[in-house]
């Protein structure tokens, strides 16, 4: 690899890393939202007043739910069933 290719290639993770960290810290807020919705599932079910509380439980405010999870319970359980693989 060149010096100039190597320059190239610089520039162009270093213009990734933001979007790379702003997608790991919304990974790790869904994970903390998931993590707190877990205790209320079992009398609430997965729903958006549990994801509102989970969100509000975990310190990211009650309308973090509907930023975090736009596709809803759907989208929740699916990253419920991620981070279960994930653990």
């Amino acid at each position: 690899m060149n010096r100039r290719t190597f320059i190239q290639s610089s520039a162009a993770v270093a213009a990734l890393a933001p979007t790379v960290l702003a997608a790991a810290e919304k990974a790790a807020q869904r994970d903390a939202v998931i993590r707190a919705a877990l205790p209320h599932v079992p009398f609430d079910g997965w729903s958006r007043k549990t994801l509102a509380l989970a969100a509000e439980n975990a310190g990211l405010g009650a309308d973090a739910a509907a930023r975090l999870f736009p596709g809803g319970i759907k989208e929740a359980v699916a990253h419920f069933m991620d981070l279960a693989d994930r653990v």
